[in-house]
Order: structure tokens, then sequence, then C-alpha cells
């Protein structure tokens, strides 16, 4: 599989050293790979342009905030019909999470909106210390993943299981909002509980 990462930052600088040490082809998407600022952001990922990245990839991954979506956009140029993954949270991080979108609303259905390309929402659940070591944890953190188009979503679950997650299907797009609330807890308990940033969601049953 060809996965572009749209994004070096917390969560794209740590998926993507995993997604190419599960086997697939990775390369990070920047809007100038010459820009000293991402000298090093690689770790062995291959920087490249945004629109070289789009074309190239089956699978984009948005790792951005929600205010860059239309510049990524505009920058990836014709994504018909690859899967686009969405770990966006919607919310004012300075702002006590407030959020930046309706209360009805997800970033995933507001993105699938403006893309023609395929919206799964997932990789938004947990923090990136999570995301990094998942692969060499005993109990695989969870990790739900939502979109309507079923063969998409298979897609992203086996790549998420190949890069260390207890991936579930979460149904269909309309579920990203409880997704993106899941995130909000997450990330109040993280920030505002004392809840250890590298602790994720797990299922347990009366065995475990």
């Amino acid at each position: 599989m060809k996965v572009a990462v749209i994004g070096t930052g917390r969560v794209g600088g740590v998926i993507a050293p995993n997604i190419g040490q599960a086997g697939h082809d990775v390369v990070f998407g920047v809007r100038d790979p010459a820009d000293p600022k991402y000298a090093a952001a690689g770790q062995g990922v291959p920087l490249t342009a945004m629109a070289y990245a789009g074309a190239w990839a089956d699978v984009i991954i948005l790792a951005i905030n929600w205010d860059a979506v239309d510049g990524a956009l505009a920058a990836l140029g014709p994504i018909a019909g690859k899967i686009l993954i969405d770990p966006i949270n919607p919310y004012d991080f300075m702002n006590n999470l407030a959020p930046l979108i309706a209360p009805d609303q997800s970033a995933a259905q507001l993105l699938q909106g403006k893309t023609d390309a395929v919206v799964v929402k997932a990789l938004n659940q947990v923090g990136s210390g999570v995301m990094a070591d998942a692969p060499q944890r005993r109990i695989k953190p969870l990790q739900f993943v939502a979109a309507d188009d079923a063969a998409a979503k298979a897609k992203v679950i086996g790549l998420l299981t190949d890069i260390g997650f207890d991936a579930r299907d979460a149904g269909g797009l309309d579920y990203a909002r409880e997704l993106e609330g899941m995130a909000r807890l997450w990330i109040a308990q993280a920030f505002g509980h004392g809840l250890a940033p590298d602790i994720g969601w797990s299922l347990t049953g009366p065995d475990a």
C-alpha cells in the first residue's frame, strides 16, 4: 500500500515511520520539501511536495489542524477515489477544547463535503505517545474506524492493524462525531486530569 502522510507534526511524525516499518511504502507530503524546517522530520521517510504525494498515494493521512484543511486539499490536487484518513479533532486547544464546528457535525463529514476522495475517520482517538509505540505494546490500543465505504474502511482497518492497533469497525461516517467526542474526552483527561499521555483505550472481557 502506498501511503502519503500530510504533515510532519506530532501525529504524522510518529505514524509515518511505523507505516514504513510495517512494510508499506510511505512518504511525507509537505508544502516545500527543501524548507529547512523539515530537515529533522523525515526519520527515513522521504519528503515530497504535496501534489506529488497526492498523485502517488493510494491512502492519504491528513495529519494537520482543522484550519489548514482547505489549503491542504488545494495543494494535493486531484485525489478522486483515493482513501483520505481524517485524524482531525476540531477543537480549540487554547480555549478549553471549545468545538470549532457545530455540535451536530463532524470534521470528517464536513471534509467529505470538500473532496471527492473517500473519507475515513481514524487515528484521532488517542495522542501521539500511544501511536508511537503501538507496534511494541502487548495490549494493543483500541482504534475505531468510521466510513461509509466498506472497502475503504476494511483497508484502513488492515493498515491500522499492521501498525499495532486493535482496529475496530465503528460504522458509517456519521459515527465520526462520536469518535471526535471520544478524542475530546481523552485529551481532557490527558491534559487536565492527570491521565498519562501514553495511555490508550482498550477493550476488556471477563477473562482479561
